[in-house]
């Protein structure tokens, strides 16, 4: 039982218990890729990933901790990635108090994201923290947890990656210059440069080369019927629009939006909504905007403008002014339907 629970391995040489640093950061990464793709789910709103993710992980490190580092499974997998690279061993001490850091964040992401079930600026900074441990232990071989073990334990660090805690000078290919430094610069000022030269050039959407998707967007639409036009309001063209916003608030309506001193304004009862525009078109406009609910909230799944805008051309509606089909984000079109009615299709994403 006493060799199944322990903490390090005795190693001839090593006057201390010592991990294999190569498999530690090995496992790392493999935590990082899984942390990362659970969180980048969770800014789209699937949580779920992120529940399991954070289950693995705890469950990973009370392994590591409570019973013996070589039977986690992370551990171990990373073990026969580096099967056939050297060891490099390391202190199993500060290890082992860094991976109590990673216990605590654990749990208190079990708790809240999983037990209760919320999200908070604090499981946020927690999984923001956690990849950055992750990502420097993976990438740079850098256990930022075993940099506050001296805080709190008198013993002296011993076998760091990288023997830093020996090392005294460091070698001429470990210095950095004043022409270093100005390369570094350079190269983020080339990075800013290309960002303002380039932005726009970059911003246009790929086509498909070999036409293997061309209208594929149109045929989903045309296959479940289903057009998602997004908020709908009616614009209404208003000869003083001070005057106007005091009728419809009597009729209960509020401001919602707008700029009256810009003589515009939008107002809303509930889910009905319809804008006040001063001096700015001769006719009634009715307004869809794709992308937005009644309460101009981005909704996750709806037809693009460009989409909509194919759909129509398609069933032989005429525009009056037309998005350009190779941009992206914010357009908008207009039509008229056979009674004169202006329609617009507006859209803010």
């Amino acid at each position: 039982m006493s060799k199944i629970i322990q903490f390090g391995e005795n190693v001839e040489g090593y006057n201390i218990p010592v991990l294999n640093e190569r498999e530690i950061r090995a496992a790392a990464g493999i935590l990082f890729l899984l942390m990362f793709i659970a969180i980048l789910n969770a800014t789209n709103g699937n949580f779920i990933l992120l529940k399991y993710a954070i289950t693995i992980f705890l469950t990973d490190m009370l392994i590591r901790v409570f019973i013996n580092p070589k039977y986690s499974p992370t551990l171990i997998i990373g073990r026969w990635i580096v099967r056939k690279q050297t060891p490099e061993y390391v202190g199993a001490a500060q290890k082992k108090f860094a991976w109590y850091i990673g216990i605590g964040l654990a749990i208190i992401m079990m708790v809240l994201q999983v037990i209760v079930n919320s999200y908070s600026p604090i499981t946020g900074l927690i999984c923001f923290i956690c990849l950055v441990f992750l990502f420097f232990e993976a990438s740079f071989g850098i256990c930022l947890g075993c940099k506050f073990y001296p805080l709190f334990f008198k013993d002296k660090v011993q076998y760091c990656p990288g023997e830093v805690c020996e090392i005294k000078d460091r070698h001429e290919i470990q210095k950095t210059s004043g022409i270093h430094i100005a390369i570094v610069l350079g190269f983020i000022a080339y990075i800013i440069l290309s960002v303002f030269l380039l932005h726009d050039f970059y911003s246009k959407p790929p086509f498909d080369l070999l036409g293997i998707n061309s209208g594929n967007e149109v045929a989903h639409i045309r296959k479940d019927t289903k057009m998602e036009l997004g908020a709908f309001s009616v614009s209404l063209t208003v000869k003083n629009i001070q005057i106007s916003k005091e009728f419809y608030e009597k009729l209960g309506f509020k401001e919602f939006g707008g700029n009256i001193n810009q003589n515009w304004l939008i107002m809303k009862n509930g889910d009905h909504v319809i804008g006040l525009f001063q001096g700015m078109f001769e006719k009634n406009i009715l307004t869809f905007n794709p992308g937005w609910d009644q309460n101009a909230k981005v909704i996750e799944n709806f037809s693009d403008i460009r989409i909509l805008q194919k759909e129509f051309k398609s069933k032989g509606i005429s525009l009056d002014t037309e998005a350009d089909e190779n941009s992206n984000g914010p357009a908008s079109f207009i039509i008229t339907d056979p009674d004169g009615n202006i329609i617009m299709f507006d859209q803010h994403i």
